[in-house]
């Protein structure tokens, strides 16, 4: 315990010389009047009697003996009436108009009887899904009208091509941007400047190296050339030849230290099991 009790007789912890602090309670949680967990109020060390309850009625998640918080709401949002904060009992069930829908015809799930929703406007929620509970309506589009394929209404892809190539707004086999449904020119080259066999004007690939396998170096992805060399000058049989060395030194290091356990005894007493 430290020896500073600052001007009011209190250690840095909230504890005096006695070991208790400003309510009477020790660190262990007894009161040093009544000797047991609580004051002659029936209050405990956090203010909280027998049965879980501060002073003002409510225990420590911030309800009352009846499950109801400070401004008369439970653990589920409604009120002592059964209401929650949209006026919607549990069974859906409106305070004022006494129907499934609100004054602005909308039910707890904020869809009205057509199926739109009072955020969005329209058959879907914010969040994509539809009053059906899946994410589309009933001719099977989503929130941005396409279907699971990604087709829309008219039958585009997000690109603005349909199932034969053609664009929705040249009418032609290519974009607006000169490209065709699948990324190339009419030269056949990508905006990357790729063409359909992934090769640039140079002759490599996106990861930089040609159709022989070799990058702009001469070596391969393995890191070795044509000749079988890294960039150190060392060959394939060279790395081969040092893993071969490398695993004969460790067995025999293994067996030397068998061997000098066997002559000094060492594992003698597993011979007994």
């Amino acid at each position: 315990m430290s020896d500073d009790y600052g001007a009011f007789g209190y250690d840095p912890d909230g504890y005096d010389k006695n070991g208790f602090d400003m309510n009477g309670f020790n660190k262990e949680g007894i009161h040093k009047i009544t000797g047991t967990k609580f004051n002659r109020k029936g209050y405990g060390k956090y203010e909280f009697n027998k049965d879980g309850y501060d002073k003002d009625g409510y225990d420590k998640d911030g309800y009352d003996k009846d499950g109801y918080d400070k401004d008369g709401i439970n653990e589920d949002g409604h009120d002592r009436d059964g209401f929650d904060e949209y006026y919607f009992n549990k069974e859906g069930i409106h305070k004022i108009t006494g129907t499934k829908f609100d004054e602005e015809g909308f039910d707890e799930d904020s869809w009205d009887k057509d199926g739109i929703n009072s955020y969005t406007g329209n058959e879907f929620n914010e969040e994509g899904f539809h009053k059906n509970g899946t994410c589309y309506d009933k001719d099977g589009y989503d929130d941005e009208g396409r279907d699971k394929d990604g087709w829309n209404r008219d039958g585009y892809d997000e690109f603005g091509f349909n199932t034969n190539g053609i664009n929705n707004i040249t009418g032609t086999k290519f974009d607006s941007n000169g490209y065709d449904v699948n990324g190339f020119n009419k030269n056949g080259i990508d905006a990357s400047g790729f063409n359909k066999e992934g090769f640039g004007a140079d002759g490599f690939n996106k990861e930089g190296f040609g159709a022989d396998g070799f990058n702009k170096e001469g070596f391969g992805a393995d890191g070795f050339n044509g000749n079988n060399c890294d960039r150190e000058g060392n060959t394939r049989d060279y790395y081969k030849i040092k893993k071969e060395e490398e695993k004969e030194y460790t067995d025999n290091c293994v067996s030397q230290t068998f061997e000098q356990e066997a002559e000094t005894g060492l594992h003698d007493d597993y011979d007994d099991d």
